[in-house]
């Protein structure tokens, strides 16, 4: 299949999923939160946000993958994970909840019947997940090692932590949380497929530190994006990454045109990373060739995806690079 009928195909399956996860929206996740209201808007936000946009990335991907759609199961697995993240983020991040705590309501959300003993919603959520899960133990693992790379990353305010180190606490944050993803989709999870899920986790966490690198760089926290004077660096990495990714997915045991799909929208995904990195390595030009975030303005540092000149010249690259 041509590059071109890859990118009709991959645009078709995006329109369709996210037409089916609006509906799901309106059915599930609105009186969820017209039931147990958010108390801080921001939260709500990203709820919404995150419950409309990963079961179609993550979820529809996967499915890509086996050449097999979502069930109506896994999309409301996917969908309630989805508008748990926000929640969890405030658990760990805002209300400072211990990792056992947490721990012992992933687990057994069955024993939390009072609303008032933790977060009512979040709560709901849980009981909701599991009474649909297929893989419960392979869940909670992989919860458990999401919190642990949460727990890690709080590392990353250190002024002396090593390149290193921020790259693992990377690659076990995105690389985790892509797993746990995947953990609730029905068919069962071999040990080259985690392998390759977890370096597609850690490049997406990648690009995402990229995208943030001016909030990262005020609030003090150390990634790779901000740590750098050379931007090349980042860019040479993560396209040896992509490569390697590539040969690993090929090695899988799913039908090859299945995989070159899934490459394929993959790769449509990661190509805002290259397009982000373009506009970071000009404006290390600009400073002598080193790269530094205090010479320049935020809008500067930002990368605007919703620009048609920005999605254009991702689309661009996902058709002329082959993973």
């Amino acid at each position: 299949m041509s590059s071109v009928w890859k990118l009709i195909a991959a645009t078709g399956r995006f329109v369709k999923d996210f037409y089916e996860q609006k509906q799901l929206l309106q059915r599930h996740i609105y009186p969820l939160l017209k039931a147990y209201p958010v108390e801080n808007p921001e939260t709500g936000k990203r709820i919404i946000q995150y419950a409309n946009l990963i079961p179609v990335i993550s979820g529809g991907s996967f499915a890509t993958l086996r050449g097999k759609k979502l069930t109506e199961k896994e999309r409301l697995l996917q969908t309630f994970l989805a508008a748990l993240t926000p929640i969890g983020d405030d658990l760990f991040d805002v209300e400072h909840k211990a990792e056992d705590e947490l721990m012992q309501l992933v687990s057994k959300p069955f024993l939390f019947s009072s609303p008032q003993e933790t977060h009512p919603l979040g709560v709901d959520i849980l009981k909701k997940i599991h009474r649909l899960l297929e893989h419960p133990q392979q869940f909670i693992d992989y919860f458990e090692k999401v919190f642990s790379a949460q727990k890690a990353s709080q590392k990353q305010l250190d002024k002396d932590l090593s390149s290193e180190e921020i790259q693992q606490i990377t690659f076990d944050k995105g690389g985790y949380s892509a797993l746990l993803y995947r953990s609730i989709m029905s068919h069962p999870l071999g040990e080259q497929e985690e392998k390759a899920i977890y370096q597609l986790g850690g490049l997406v966490q990648l690009m995402d530190d990229t995208f943030d690198v001016y909030e990262d760089y005020q609030q003090g926290i150390r990634t790779l994006p901000n740590q750098t004077h050379d931007i090349s660096v980042i860019k040479s990495f993560f396209e040896a990454e992509l490569m390697q990714l590539g040969g690993i997915f090929r090695s899988l045991d799913y039908p090859a045109k299945n995989i070159e799909k899934f490459l394929f929208e993959i790769t449509l995904i990661l190509s805002r990373e290259m397009i982000c990195l373009e506009q970071l390595l000009a404006l290390q030009d600009r400073n002598q060739g080193s790269f530094a975030i205090e010479p320049f303005e935020r809008k500067e540092l930002i990368c605007d995806m919703e620009k048609t000149g920005n999605l254009m010249k991702s689309i661009r690259y996902a058709l002329a690079h082959q993973m």
